[in-house]
């Protein structure tokens, strides 16, 4: 539960910083919650009992929700719930999985919010969509591996075979692009899945 609900407070956070709906004030406080996740969520994960880093994600997790509440989620969470519908994955881990191929498609969108965020996770990034890109994926996967857990939605259960079905079930509903930014394809969709799976931290090609 704690490593579940700490990786969907980052998720809400990341999101809500480059959804259509995101504003100034969300993005500082979308930061703020990058950071303390950052510092905080892998001492909450190693000692359930530690009650300062407990506090500390209580106070991340309530940023996260003041930031959505607010800017609304996006892709992320859109192809999220296939994971976990489809395939029991805990919402939060699911959108994990999510965070680098999405956030890499969104560096070529919003280079300078990526770039920062990637800087909020200990990976200093040039505000370039090649560099955000790259520092984002190295970043998720680098927590990834603090928090001791594979980024890969493959190891948590979800069948290789059925990412055709997850796609079109994400492409049949536009109501998942709608707070989206960069307009993603179809074929984009089906990369991000692919990503995800394997738990690839490579760039994806410009579209």
């Amino acid at each position: 539960v704690t490593l579940n609900t700490g990786i969907d407070a980052l998720s809400q956070a990341m999101e809500g910083m480059v959804a259509r709906n995101s504003s100034a004030l969300g993005d500082v406080l979308a930061l703020d919650t990058i950071r303390l996740v950052k510092q905080w969520l892998p001492r909450a994960v190693a000692d359930g009992h530690d009650l300062e880093a407990r506090a500390q994600m209580l106070f991340a997790a309530m940023l996260s929700g003041c930031v959505i509440a607010q800017s609304g989620t996006t892709l992320v969470h859109g192809m999220g719930y296939l994971f976990t519908t489809g395939f029991g994955v805990a919402h939060g881990l699911a959108n994990g999985f999510l965070l680098t191929p999405v956030f890499q498609f969104n560096a070529w969108h919003a280079p300078a919010k990526v770039a920062a965020m990637a800087d909020a996770l200990g990976f200093p990034a040039e505000p370039t969509p090649a560099d955000a890109a790259a520092k984002i994926g190295a970043a998720v996967h680098a927590l990834f591996k603090e928090l001791g857990v594979s980024a890969a939605a493959k190891d948590a259960g979800v069948d290789g075979n059925r990412l055709d079905w997850c796609t079109e079930k994400v492409w049949s509903n536009r109501g998942r692009f709608a707070n989206q930014i960069g307009e993603p394809s179809r074929d984009d969709v089906a990369r991000m899945y692919r990503q995800a799976w394997e738990g690839a931290a490579y760039q994806p090609e410009r579209n």
